[in-house]
């Protein structure tokens, strides 16, 4: 009874919606999920400062202006006091 039930829904969702779409579907939703990963690369660290017990990086050109993504703000990320104190400005720093 309950297979029957499946199969008939199965019937009525194929009729309704052609098999391209679902494959669409299907494909956008695997490629989201593959590319959707943590984000990494390696960075010259430009300046290091510390703020209300949290610690940062920033990186990319440091003057008044515009930059990349039109912020005007430089490019910065936090990191642990340990990982802070293992790195100087000029050296490169690489996520993980």
């Amino acid at each position: 009874m309950i297979f029957d039930l499946l199969t008939d829904i199965k019937n009525l969702v194929s009729r309704l919606i052609p098999k391209h779409i679902v494959f669409r579907y299907l494909f956008l939703t695997f490629f989201f999920f593959l590319t959707c990963t943590k984000e990494t690369g390696c960075v010259e660290i430009t300046l290091k400062n510390q703020s209300n017990g949290k610690y940062y990086f920033y990186w990319g050109p440091l003057y008044l202006g515009v930059d990349e993504d039109g912020s005007g703000q430089p490019l910065s990320g936090s990191v642990s006091e340990e990982i802070y104190n293992e790195f100087e400005i000029g050296d490169i720093y690489c996520v993980k």
